[in-house]
């Protein structure tokens, strides 16, 4: 197994910044950082499973009773997400609603293989304290 180093190194440079190297994150991640780092990774996983729109996104992430499944933050960081290349959208029509169903980039489903990679090397205390801007 390459070590996390040769693992950053062999990154795209389209993805690398979504991979900030451990060693430069100094002091404590503001809370809405840590949530983002978690988040996007998380509903690149759940919209991996297959297509989804927002409404049903929040649906299903609130049955699990999931703090982020809010409109307020679901919908801004669907639009960060498809801003940032790793999620697109087409619009579904009904009758008079519309909506947006989201899917996987190939850059979005690159950032998921990579997150898995990455987790498999880390161990998960190690794995908490760095999202959470500990040492």
């Amino acid at each position: 197994m390459p070590s996390l180093e040769k693992l950053r190194a062999s990154m795209p440079p389209s993805i690398k910044k979504h991979f900030p190297p451990h060693p430069q994150i100094k002091g404590k991640m503001p809370p809405a950082s840590a949530m983002k780092k978690i988040a996007i990774p998380f509903l690149l996983w759940v919209i991996s499973k297959k297509p989804i729109t927002g409404y049903s996104l929040i649906k299903k992430l609130g049955e699990d009773s999931h703090p982020i499944a809010t409109p307020a933050r679901i919908y801004p960081l669907l639009a960060h997400m498809e801003k940032e290349g790793l999620i697109h959208s087409k619009t579904l029509k009904k009758g008079k609603r519309e909506s947006k169903e989201y899917s996987l980039t190939p850059e979005g489903k690159l950032i998921l293989q990579t997150t898995r990679k990455i987790l498999s090397h880390m161990m998960w205390g190690g794995f908490l304290r760095y999202i959470s801007g500990g040492d």
